[in-house]
C-alpha cells in the first residue's frame, strides 16, 4: 500500500475542502478529494488522467468532471491540460512527499522519471518552476516544498551548475530541460 494519497483532517475542518464545499458544493469538493487520492495519482501531484477515466470512477459525466476541474483551476487547486490529459495538483507534492528534503533523496529520481514518462505538456515546466526542480533531478526548492521561485523571485542565490553535457547551453534537448531566462532575456529565477 502506498503511503501517499494522504488527505489531512484540516482539509475538511479549516482548509480547502471546507472552502470548496461552502463556495461550490459537495460535488466539487469530492472531485478535489478524488484528484488527490485516485488510483492514477502520483506522489508528485502531476499525472495522466483522462476525463473518461475520472468520470467513470466518479460516476458522473465527462462534462461534469471537466466543469468541476475548471472550478478547481479557478480556485488555484489544480491545473489541467485537456490536450495531454495531464493534471497537476499544485500543492500535492509538498503535502504528500515530505517537508524535509535532503541531498540524494531517491524520491527525486522517481519524480524525474515520472515527469519524463508523461505526455508533453507545459504543466511539466510549470511544475519544475514551482518546485525549483532541475532537469537532473536536483532539488533547489524551499524546505516545505512551497513555491518561492518563478519570474518575480529575484536573483537566484544558489550557484549555477555547469550545463548538462548532452544539452548545449541554451538549447534544451529534452522536455524536462528548461531555460533560465524567458524569450526576452528576463531571469526566471530558475537554475539550469
Amino acid at each position: 500500500m502506498r503511503n501517499t494519497s494522504i488527505i489531512k483532517s484540516r482539509f475538511f475542518i479549516a482548509g480547502t475542502g471546507q472552502r470548496l464545499t461552502r463556495d461550490h458544493g459537495r460535488e466539487v469538493a469530492f472531485t478535489a478529494i478524488y484528484l488527490t487520492a485516485c488510483p492514477h495519482s502520483h506522489m508528485a501531484g502531476i499525472y495522466y488522467l483522462s476525463p473518461g477515466m475520472a468520470a467513470n470512477e466518479l460516476h458522473i459525466t465527462e462534462g461534469r468532471f471537466l466543469a468541476d476541474v475548471e472550478i478547481l483551476e479557478r480556485e488555484g487547486f489544480c491545473r489541467y491540460d485537456r490536450n495531454a490529459c495531464v493534471i497537476w495538483i499544485r500543492s500535492m507534492m509538498g503535502h504528500q512527499v515530505s517537508s524535509a528534503w535532503k541531498a540524494g533523496d531517491t524520491r527525486m529520481k522517481t519524480i524525474r522519471l515520472h515527469l519524463e514518462a508523461l505526455p508533453d505538456t507545459p504543466l511539466i515546466l510549470e511544475f519544475q518552476r514551482h518546485y525549483r526542480l532541475l532537469p537532473d533531478g536536483a532539488w533547489h526548492g524551499a524546505s516545505d516544498g512551497a513555491c518561492d521561485g518563478g519570474a518575480d523571485a529575484g536573483p537566484n542565490p544558489l550557484p549555477v551548475p555547469k550545463p548538462h553535457p548532452l544539452s548545449p547551453q541554451g538549447a534544451p534537448s529534452r522536455k524536462n530541460d528548461f531555460p533560465a531566462q524567458d524569450k526576452n532575456g528576463l531571469d526566471l529565477g530558475v537554475m539550469r
